[in-house]
């Protein structure tokens, strides 16, 4: 899906790495005007320069976990007990971690474990999981495919922090000489927020891009390129008004493959080649979170800003700084997800486990396939 605003997991593609035709593209690759984001202090829209040292290692609470095994949901206990199926099965069962281009339509959890949206061929779908079973809600009513045409290609952000809030996209497709299949009456293309209190969609044409969300559910944040070799991050109120500038960067790609995880902020930068790089998410200084090389992708941040996971050589890695010695391997063949600010939640061949930054893991579900966005 080629979608003009970058969503979720879903990034820029490094530097020195070509993009492939369903990864989203850089906003423009001619100058813009510059945005008309909010001033802060100069100290908090920075280029990036200095690193700094992360806060310390703080746990953070941790929801339900809600998995694939084959095609159905299931659901597990934090600590491993009570695993049961949810009832719901799902066409889209792939594993989702880091980098994966289907991860803007593909099922995404809220953090508290009470809601999952997913997009079907035309559709998006939103379901309730109760303790009775998942109370499906279709959201949008596309008319069906004529030749393989639609009216809308859609995708999603990931839930917001307090599990309330999606943004959703509607991209008009592009089909050569043909024209899309209409839109529904009253539907626009563009943003828009879906809110679970009501399950309504919200144009929102002032959301440009998400890449990720503010600790506090209020904004979603993205890149966007305002000159050549110029970006800023911004923050987009979920209400309408005006966006807030972050921080700056004059790397030729920006931040991409942004991703934020609370109050942190991971992307990767050329410097030449790639490298990780962390910084806390409301300003100040950066830290290089991994080496520099030309094939590291994909980074994740934990909660405490403290390590990173990211691809590197065909295997994932964890680091902790620039210095190769800082990153290691983890026994693990795909993209796992921070479960705290010390362990993972991953897929092996003993099914769903908990994993320490040592690579020991517990099995919480031998029967688990894949990890649900989230």
């Amino acid at each position: 899906m080629k979608l003009s605003l970058a969503l979720s997991l879903v990034g820029l593609a490094s530097p020195g790495c070509p993009r492939s035709a369903d990864e989203p593209q850089p906003t423009g690759s001619q100058p813009v005007e510059p945005s008309k984001a909010q001033p802060v202090e100069p100290s908090k829209a920075q280029p990036d320069a200095k690193p700094t040292e992360p806060a310390p290692s703080k746990p953070v609470a941790t929801g339900p976990i809600v998995y694939f095994v084959g095609s159905q949901l299931w659901r597990v206990e934090p600590d491993g007990s009570q695993a049961r199926a949810l009832g719901l099965e799902l066409a889209n069962k792939r594993t989702i971690g880091v980098g994966v281009s289907e991860a803007d339509s593909a099922p995404t959890v809220s953090p508290d474990g009470g809601w999952v949206a997913w997009a079907d061929t035309i559709d998006l779908w939103i379901a309730e999981l109760g303790p009775d079973g998942p109370l499906r809600k279709q959201i949008t009513t596309m008319p069906k495919q004529q030749r393989g045409r639609t009216a809308a290609e859609i995708a999603f952000s990931t839930w917001s922090p307090d599990s309330s809030t999606l943004v959703v996209v509607l991209q008009e497709p592009a089909y050569g000489e043909e024209d899309p299949l209409p839109l529904p009456d009253g539907v626009q293309y563009g943003s828009h927020t879906l809110r679970n209190g009501d399950l309504t969609l919200t144009h929102a044409p002032h959301i440009e891009g998400v890449s990720g969300w503010m600790p506090d559910s209020k904004a979603v944040i993205d890149n966007k390129q305002v000159a050549p070799d110029s970006y800023e991050l911004l923050a987009y109120p979920i209400d309408p008004g005006p966006s807030k500038l972050l921080r700056k960067s004059d790397d030729p790609y920006g931040f991409a493959q942004l991703q934020a995880t609370g109050e942190w902020l991971a992307w990767n930068a050329s410097v030449p080649g790639s490298q990780i790089f962390v910084a806390p998410l409301g300003g100040g200084e950066r830290k290089p979170m991994s080496p520099q090389a030309a094939d590291i992708q994909w980074p994740l941040v934990a909660p405490d800003g403290a390590h990173v996971i990211f691809e590197w050589k065909g295997k994932i890695h964890v680091g902790a700084g620039a210095d190769e010695s800082a990153s290691k391997p983890l026994p693990v063949a795909e993209q796992p997800r921070w479960f705290d600010a010390e362990h993972l939640l991953a897929i092996t061949p003993e099914g769903l486990v908990l994993l320490d930054l040592d690579g020991k893991s517990k099995v919480l579900d031998a029967n688990g396939t894949g990890l649900v966005r989230q």
